[in-house]
């Protein structure tokens, strides 16, 4: 790798991992597994017994789950923790990242998994308020100042 150009795009040489081969941690499966069951659980309208407006067909949601494929990065970065890649129906999810954890990794693909929702079934991206509320329902624990963009 051009150390010139690592320095001039502020990269540490110690950020890349070349050639890697790595294999997904040993929580991802269950972390992933968690992530679907807890969208189909808060999200689904077949769970409601009088489904409310914001609730998506369970179909729908298990497309989302079956058109995006889930990879893994080992960037060392501690800035983005996941990318959701709508054009390729890719979830990217980064094991590299200083603060990823087995709950880390859930949240992330949560909040991936969100976004590629919005994507589908409503025909927008970002972090606009209705991801904000998605991503509120299927994880409550947010901190408050995410909690108080989903009030406003």
């Amino acid at each position: 790798m051009d150390a010139g150009l690592l320095k001039q795009l502020g990269i540490n040489q110690d950020q890349v991992v070349q050639g890697s081969q790595k294999q997904f941690p040993s929580y991802f499966d269950s972390a992933r597994d968690k992530a679907q069951t807890i969208i189909l659980n808060r999200v689904a309208k077949e769970f409601y017994p009088d489904p409310p407006h914001w609730a998506i067909p369970e179909e729908q949601l298990h497309r989302v789950f079956e058109s995006y494929s889930l990879t893994g990065n080992w960037r060392k970065t501690n800035r983005q923790l996941g990318i959701c890649r709508h054009g390729k129906k890719e979830i990217s999810i980064n094991f590299g990242h200083v603060n990823m954890t087995e709950e880390q990794c859930y949240r992330t693909i949560v909040h991936e998994y969100i976004h590629a929702l919005q994507y589908l079934i409503f025909n927008t991206s970002g972090h606009d308020k209705q991801f904000w509320f998605y991503l509120h329902l299927c994880v409550p624990t947010l901190n408050k100042h995410l909690e108080q963009r989903i009030i406003k």
